[in-house]
């Protein structure tokens, strides 16, 4: 009698999360928390990408050399060749600039239509790469040479430069 309660109970249990998941699965699907909103195809294996603060500016680039821009619907905004493969791509939070670095050791800084603003060379690849928020600053750390660069992003010059006593990996 004791068996026959049991398997009642359980199977009336089970019967009743059946139905609060299955009540449940629509809505959890219409609300798409990690559903995709656009794709691209890409022609090489992607190193660096970024998106501004309200993802109206998604860019990247890898092996290739080539840095895309799209908007946030994944229209194409613009296509660079930065002429080695793209380590690290940041874009401000406004969106207004977009820094990228290369194994080539070149650091670009582009406008958000995608006109080069500046170029400036490094002693040797960069481990990191970052753009303050308003897109005033730009900072480089350069691989195996423990040094740290900030640079102005209206005029691409030198601001602060450090050099340290330790090898850097990563910023």
């Amino acid at each position: 009698m004791l068996k026959k309660r049991t398997t009642w109970w359980l199977r009336s249990l089970l019967l009743v999360i059946t139905g609060l998941i299955l009540c449940s699965l629509p809505a959890y699907a219409s609300r798409q928390p990690f559903g995709t909103l656009w794709d691209d195809t890409l022609p090489d294996i992607i190193y660096g990408a970024d998106t501004s603060g309200d993802g109206s500016l998604i860019v990247y680039g890898g092996r290739d050399g080539v840095v895309c821009a799209r908007d946030g619907d994944g229209n194409a905004l613009w296509d660079h060749n930065v002429g080695g493969t793209a380590l690290h791509v940041e874009v401000s939070a406004d969106g207004e600039r977009v820094a990228v670095a290369t194994e080539t050791r070149i650091v670009s800084l582009f406008d958000r239509d995608g006109d080069l603003l500046w170029t400036h060379s490094t002693r040797m690849p960069p481990v990191g790469l970052g753009i303050s928020d308003d897109g005033t600053l730009a900072v480089v750390a350069e691989e195996r040479s423990p040094r740290v660069t900030v640079l102005d992003t209206s005029t691409g010059e030198i601001v602060y430069r450090a050099d340290y006593d330790v090898r850097m990996e990563y910023v």
